[in-house]
């Protein structure tokens, strides 16, 4: 259902997304370590000399462990569960507390 679209969807497109945050960070990390002495124009260069390279072979490393291997280990753990004739301990549906 639309649901499950979603979370597949989310799960494929966020962790790819993201590394266009994380890969600068990451790479300022390493710049500030190798190059402790380094301007604020140094470190802009080097980050945008191999941007699109960087995070682009970093989104090829991260899909099959974040977005293929949850999606995979979702559904194996579900298939299992079923096949067990157990239920699992978090459902997607929210659980609603009234109060009163």
């Amino acid at each position: 259902g639309d649901e499950d679209r979603g979370y597949y969807t989310a799960q494929v497109i966020l962790p790819l997304a993201l590394q266009t945050v994380t890969t600068p960070l990451h790479l300022l990390g390493y710049e500030i370590y190798n190059n402790p002495k380094g301007t604020l124009a140094d470190r802009i260069g080097f980050l945008q000399k191999d941007y699109f390279k960087n995070v682009s072979i970093r989104m090829v490393r991260m899909a099959p462990p974040w977005s293929l291997g949850t999606i995979g280990n979702r559904e194996l753990r579900s298939g299992l569960l079923s096949a067990l004739g157990l239920r699992p301990l978090v459902t997607s549906q929210p659980v609603y507390h009234v109060s009163g």
